[in-house]
């Protein structure tokens, strides 16, 4: 009888130190961010953590950001836009890379030309780039993108289907999740302070929090520290930039800025997701949700996370690609795991990831790719998706004590899903006829 209690006792206790973890972590970081240390940049870091600096460098997050002028791409380059009699092109003044736009009358006329000068290359190259123009301090999107796939310019994502010209303002959730520290001012979209980043590729305190305490007293608790934390608060960082969904919702008074390391990105905004009927439907940034509905992730009882496969630190060699994760894979399972012919794993160079991850077009960013993290077991369409069996919003990013959504939040939410799906609407209306009494 006493064995059984001890038995009992020691199952509880398992039960709740990756709860009691979560929170002391969250505890410490609360305490660390009353009040707000400085940021001190990358650099600061690279003079105790050199090789993890350099590593860093040379991934794809490492590289998110930099100037346009460093680029060597292909230009001249024009592209019309098909219904619209415009022409976009993109050439090169010194170092400089430039585009224009230009419009026609029906009968072939130029009607006008405007030309600016591109600033930024936000993306690491992997799908291409897309680039960012400045109009004194406001910071806009250009009409053309570098796709690596096609090795081609073409029109950048959004402009296949509406007129935008220079006039798509960049907001502070793109550059906060493609930039080292963006410098947006609040409530006034594609407004920065000059300069209008802190620092240009994503860096360490992206994922480490403010840095100054840290630099000053190098030890344990003065710095965001995620290999320390459960799975699932270390994920919150990624969440932030890696889970789209259907409606993002900012919190009454927060930007995406206000996000730290080590707190709920619920605290920030409120992701939501609707069911997907649709299997062909390929989504941008649905990483999160994939990974949690995927085998591995059930089999694991909650401790499979994107810290299990992926290093921040480290990106392997493109020919080391395939063995790297492989590795992770073999962590879990064996080489016997896999039931596929001896020849056919060996014509995809005993690539786990290339039947059970692949890559899959993206509708919303065309001519790139990204990989399906929902790991079936045995890849079809179906499996390509997340499923849900509620037919009303699921919040993808709820804290593990979840406490009832807030009406104002589901009403914003309904509001945003409601103009691509008119079915949604009837909810967002009775909503607000409630909170209107």
């Amino acid at each position: 009888m006493a064995e059984t209690a001890n038995a009992q006792t020691r199952a509880a206790t398992r039960m709740l130190l990756p709860s009691f973890s979560a929170m002391l972590a969250l505890f410490l970081m609360r305490a660390l961010y009353a009040q707000e240390p400085a940021f001190v940049g990358s650099r600061a870091c690279a003079e105790c953590h050199r090789e993890i600096y350099e590593n860093y460098a040379r991934t794809g997050m490492g590289r998110s950001m930099q100037p346009a002028a460093n680029l060597s791409l292909p230009a001249p380059a024009e592209r019309d836009q098909p219904g619209v009699r415009r022409r976009f092109r993109v050439f090169r003044q010194g170092k400089d890379l430039w585009q224009s736009e230009c419009g026609f009358d029906t009968a072939g006329n130029k009607l006008f030309e405007d030309t600016h000068k591109l600033e930024f290359a936000i993306g690491s190259g992997v799908n291409g780039f897309s680039f960012v123009v400045r109009r004194g301090n406001y910071l806009f999107e250009a009409p053309l993108s570098y796709y690596s796939n096609s090795a081609r310019w073409e029109l950048s994502p959004g402009y296949e289907s509406a007129d935008l010209g220079f006039s798509r303002a960049i907001p502070a959730a793109c550059t906060g999740c493609h930039s080292g520290r963006a410098r947006a001012i609040r409530g006034r979209e594609g407004l920065f302070d000059d300069p209008p980043f802190a620092e240009l590729a994503i860096g360490c305190e992206n994922c480490h929090g403010p840095g100054a305490a840290h630099a000053a007293q190098p030890k344990p608790g003065t710095i965001a520290n995620p290999a320390k934390w459960s799975p699932r608060l270390a994920e919150e960082i990624c969440i932030i930039c890696h889970q789209g969904g259907d409606a993002r919702v900012l919190q009454p008074g927060r930007n995406v800025l206000d996000f730290r390391p080590g707190t709920w990105s619920n605290e920030i905004l409120a992701i939501f997701k609707l069911p997907s009927s649709d299997p062909d439907r390929s989504d941008l940034l649905e990483h999160h949700v994939a990974m949690r509905a995927s085998p591995c992730f059930r089999a694991s009882a909650g401790k499979l996370s994107c810290l299990t496969c992926h290093n921040p630190h480290f990106s392997p060699a493109p020919s080391e690609t395939a063995a790297y994760y492989r590795s992770k894979c073999l962590t879990c399972h064996t080489d016997r795991s896999c039931g596929a012919p001896q020849a056919e794993r060996a014509a995809r160079a005993d690539d786990c990831t290339s039947c059970h991850m692949p890559k899959r077009g993206v509708t919303l960013v065309t001519h790139a790719a990204l990989t399906n993290h929902r790991i079936p077991a045995r890849p079809d369409r179906q499996a390509l998706h997340e499923s849900a069996a509620t037919g009303d919003l699921i919040q993808v990013n709820a804290p593990p004590d979840p406490r009832p959504i807030p009406a104002l939040t589901l009403l914003r939410a309904y509001g945003q899903v409601a103009a691509k799906r008119p079915d949604f609407k009837p909810r967002y209306l009775a909503l607000l006829d409630l909170l209107s009494r």
